[in-house]
């Protein structure tokens, strides 16, 4: 089961963090698959950690607050025109010197990240440079809603090292364990079905959109009868035939997150994908954020 739906829609949304803001302050909200959340604003958010180190100089360009089953995330764009070496210079001080405290870094082809923690908070910062410009991405919340929280697994591992005996027969002689398919729903007619196709005998259980500034974002999530393993090979072809550009992939506990981008930044096209195991026997889930030029 997907972790976070929200933090794939985090990055698709602020990948094209200029055409995505809303102008004059105001604030935009769109449901997402999974019973989500998500709010668009070009303000820094009310609740961005006062002692989180900020960029000397650098401007707010969009701010993205999302929720998704209890959790929340949000994500903050920043842009300056000093050196890229510069920027991750100060976050390497800070994060050694201050209250925010680094606890891994990497570099994506030229582009750095830190991940810090202060208590039971976390923080992740994505730097990048394009045309001149630096892009910060800061991504915030609880460590336990950004994926960083291992006690509460290993809590839940020891609180039930044995299940009872009559328990588990009872789950073997009753349901096979393996839930419903959700209910199909109709895909949005906007959907890029030319440049992203959909998985052969793809089940479309949810699909919603909004525009904003020239900008149309797309949310679709799909159950498909084919392994984690076939789909992630599937979007990486279509997203490669399509001329997007890798920009971040990981794998984690059997899920599979994909990040890419069109190299015209002009465009303000990006899709995530993020493809997970399903409680349905023999389906994935595939969870996908478009973004591009609205028409």
């Amino acid at each position: 089961m997907r972790k976070l739906l929200l933090l794939a829609a985090l990055p698709v949304l602020v990948f094209a963090s200029v055409t995505v803001a809303c102008g004059g302050g105001d604030k935009k909200t769109v449901d997402i698959p999974g019973g989500g959340k998500v709010t668009v604003s070009d303000d820094l958010p009310g609740d961005f950690p006062d002692d989180f180190p900020k960029y000397d100089g650098a401007k707010v360009l969009g701010s993205v607050s999302g929720s998704s089953e209890g959790q929340e995330g949000t994500l903050v764009t920043f842009e300056t025109g000093d050196d890229i070496e510069d920027v991750q210079a100060f976050y390497e001080k800070e994060f050694e010197d201050g209250p925010w405290k680094s606890t891994s870094t990497g570099s994506f082809g030229g582009s750095g990240t830190f991940v810090a923690e202060k208590g039971d908070e976390a923080a992740s910062v994505f730097i990048a440079e394009s045309d001149g410009k630096v892009t910060i991405l800061v991504t915030y919340g609880s460590k336990a809603d950004l994926g960083l929280d291992d006690s509460s697994d290993s809590g839940d591992d020891s609180e039930d090292p044995t299940p009872d005996d009559s328990d588990s027969s009872g789950d073997d002689s009753g349901d096979s364990g393996s839930a419903e398919l959700p209910e199909e729903v109709n895909l949005d007619d906007e959907y890029p079905k030319d440049r992203i196709p959909l998985p052969d005998d793809a089940r479309v259980t949810s699909s919603s959109s909004f525009s904003s500034s020239g900008t149309r974002t797309i949310f679709v999530e799909l159950y498909v009868k084919q392994s984690v393993d076939d789909l992630e090979e599937f979007y990486k072809d279509k997203l490669e035939a399509a001329g997007y550009t890798d920009s971040f992939s990981s794998t984690s506990d059997g899920e599979v997150f994909l990040s890419w981008t069109d190299p015209d930044s002009t465009t303000g096209a990006a899709a995530v994908v993020n493809i997970a195991p399903s409680d349905v026997e023999g389906y994935s889930t595939v969870s996908l954020s478009i973004t591009g030029p609205a028409e």
